[in-house]
């Protein structure tokens, strides 16, 4: 097969959706013609025209950009166009330039045509007067070329009946279940050591963060309630692992103010060994954001032995049940902190978490779900 996939960004930019991509599309380019259509740059770093990466043929354009979602390129357009697709796989929804090509491949010719939205279009609560405007304006047209698509791809099972329905006329027909996942060898026990040495954390008690630090990702929260709970547990140390998304400065003002220095640890640029090793150092994984389709970062923290703390999102829920973490609603900093206090307090119950997590984490690993990806394109072209 010849498979296209469109993302707003690609690898060596990481994030949940650009991981998706990536490892779907290393995994098919086995046995496929895989090519990625993405931008070049982003956050100023400028990356190769095209290259080959793990099989996949990558293809970068420099892009017209209002914002996120609104980009554009007419070179991508025209080279997208120009070739033959048995597939091609848009990742998210409402991003100009993907909506665009859909909408002429869908009139001027026969490619299947498949979506991964992660999410709904602009998903967060708080927009500006402007943004709220472009949205208005914008939704007829996204509702059209969402109809065009052969199949919709949830990441868990509630996205179908919380927004998909209502908010974009999604028929049941067109969805189909493919969950995220972690790498098979990420399985594979770390020694955090070195890792626990460089940041001066023998004999303290993780809880980690993985992830771009926005502020809808709600790290204040846990800042927040670190005063109370090193009152009897002064041991406690919050790492938070990821690049700036806007604010990082306020976390730090924050982190400053409570006086907590030797509690809170930034790491922005962090390795791949270096974030496993995290990992496993880690007892508790936090995930307190305002809204996830799904969390990537969770998965491999639980891949790694560790409980989790999150809040009420789709993907909080589709991963965390009774048995391998706790749930709160966001910015509900009582039900935070008293749910980080019975996971640091009760060792009996945070250790059978962390089993039931290893255990529960293995039903997501790449290499399966892509045979089952590779299986609903065929049907498709049959």
């Amino acid at each position: 097969m010849k498979i296209a996939y469109l993302a707003a960004y690609f690898y060596p930019i990481r994030s949940g959706m650009e991981n998706n991509c990536y490892y779907l599309a290393r995994e098919l380019a086995k046995k496929n013609d895989v090519h990625v259509f993405t931008a070049d740059r982003k956050d100023n770093i400028l990356l190769n025209k095209n290259e080959v990466i793990d099989g996949i043929k990558v293809h970068r354009f420099k892009v017209l950009r209002y914002k996120y979602y609104f980009y554009f390129s007419f070179r991508m357009f025209y080279e997208i166009m120009k070739n033959d697709f048995d597939i091609i796989h848009v990742h998210g929804f409402g991003f100009l330039m993907h909506d665009v090509v859909i909408f002429f491949k869908k009139i001027f010719t026969k490619t299947k045509l498949v979506c991964t939205p992660h999410g709904p279009f602009m998903a967060l609560r708080e927009y500006d007067f402007l943004q709220k405007l472009i949205k208005f304006f914008y939704m007829p047209f996204l509702k059209l070329v969402v109809s065009f698509y052969d199949n919709i791809i949830e990441v868990n099972n509630k996205q179908f009946d919380i927004w998909m329905k209502d908010q974009f006329g999604v028929k049941k027909s067109q969805v189909i279940f493919v969950p995220n996942g972690i790498r098979a060898s990420e399985f594979n026990k770390r020694d955090f050591r070195k890792f626990e040495s460089k940041y001066n954390l023998k004999g303290k008690f993780v809880i980690n963060y993985l992830g771009r630090l926005n502020k809808y990702k709600g790290l204040d929260q846990v800042i927040n309630v670190l005063p109370y709970i090193i009152k009897f547990y002064d041991n406690v140390v919050f790492v938070i692992m990821g690049r700036d998304g806007g604010a990082l400065l306020e976390l730090k003002q924050l982190t400053r103010k409570l006086k907590l220095e030797k509690h809170v640890l930034f790491i922005e640029d962090i390795s791949d060994d270096e974030k496993f090793e995290a990992y496993e150092k880690s007892e508790i994984f936090v995930f307190p954001s305002d809204w996830e389709a799904f969390g990537i970062s969770m998965l491999e923290a639980m891949a790694h032995g560790n409980a989790v703390v999150s809040t009420k999102t789709e993907g909080g829920e589709f991963l965390v049940e009774k048995g391998n973490g706790l749930l709160y609603n966001y910015k509900d900093l009582t039900a935070l902190r008293d749910a980080l206090i019975k996971l640091i307090s009760d060792n009996k119950l945070r250790e059978k978490m962390q089993a039931n997590n290893i255990k529960k984490s293995r039903k997501y690993v790449w290499e399966k779900i892509v045979v089952d990806l590779e299986k609903h394109y065929k049907r498709l072209l049959k």
